[in-house]
């Protein structure tokens, strides 16, 4: 059975602010957006996603806990309204609008996972291995600090004496 009962639940959202999220999923907003309309912050809404998908969206749904049962059944809608919103911005980049670029960009960034750019960048040291660090301290003494530095701007000592 899957872990149930914690503060992840979505469950302890009014119904009224999980509506209005998949109200906001519809219309394109961002999850920051969203998160603060639920009066969540961003992190705490994708924990609660994240403890959803991990936990429990593949538990049987007849033995969870009803908090979890409701916490699932809104992730099912707030996932499909998530999907209809990237197919609707797939839409109008393939038509060419006048936003289209706009809409690109959003595609891009809210769906990244499928539209995203996947390329990666690794660095590795020789062979694959690690990359090795090292730090060099040169301490240079006295007279070629001033040599470096140029002339002393000490007026104690008068010309020629």
């Amino acid at each position: 059975m899957a872990r149930a009962g914690t503060t992840n639940s979505i469950a302890f959202v009014s119904e009224k602010s999980r509506e209005r999220a998949i109200e906001l999923v519809r219309a394109g907003k961002a999850v920051s957006f969203i998160s603060l309309a639920m009066g969540l912050g961003r992190n705490s809404l994708g924990r609660m996603l994240t403890h959803i998908e991990e936990n429990l969206i593949h538990a049987d749904f007849s033995t969870l806990r009803s908090d979890d049962q409701i916490a699932v059944t809104w992730y099912k809608r707030f996932a499909e309204a998530r999907a209809e919103e990237g197919m609707a911005l797939e839409a109008k980049v393939a038509t060419g609008g006048a936003e289209w670029k706009r809409d690109a960009w959003l595609l891009e960034r809210r769906h990244a996972y499928a539209y995203g750019d996947q390329s990666k960048l690794e660095l590795t040291g020789a062979d694959g291995g690690p990359v090795s660090v090292s730090a060099a301290i040169v301490q240079l003494p006295a007279r070629d600090l001033e040599a470096e530095s140029g002339p002393s701007d000490d007026v104690s000592e008068e010309p020629g004496e």
